[in-house]
């Protein structure tokens, strides 16, 4: 078992690309990245994406079956230390159930 690591203070950002060396942005994830202060000591992060993103996204680029991409996730201590925390790949499909009509 891991000790958590304590995120008070802490700001948590991500972004997702098509490649780590892509300049454009596919993804901005850290306005919908927070740190409940009652989940500060223990570690804990909230992401919560709604649906209307990705639709917007899947609609910007003519709706296609997927995107594919990459993703990291760094946390900015209040020290001004910052440590990448995680990454990997991210797939979005589109799907035929969507928020709106």
């Amino acid at each position: 078992t891991q000790t958590p690591v304590d995120l008070t203070g802490a700001t948590v950002r991500a972004q997702s690309r098509e490649l780590v060396t892509s300049g454009a942005v596919l993804l901005d994830l850290t306005p919908y990245l927070s740190v409940p202060a009652s989940e500060a000591a223990n570690g804990r992060y909230t992401l919560n994406l709604p649906a209307s993103v990705t639709e917007q996204l899947m609609a910007d680029r003519g709706n296609p079956k997927e995107v594919r991409g990459v993703y990291d996730l760094e946390i900015e201590f209040s020290t001004g230390d910052v440590e990448d925390m995680h990454e990997g790949a991210v797939c979005i499909r589109n799907s035929s159930t969507r928020t709106t009509p």
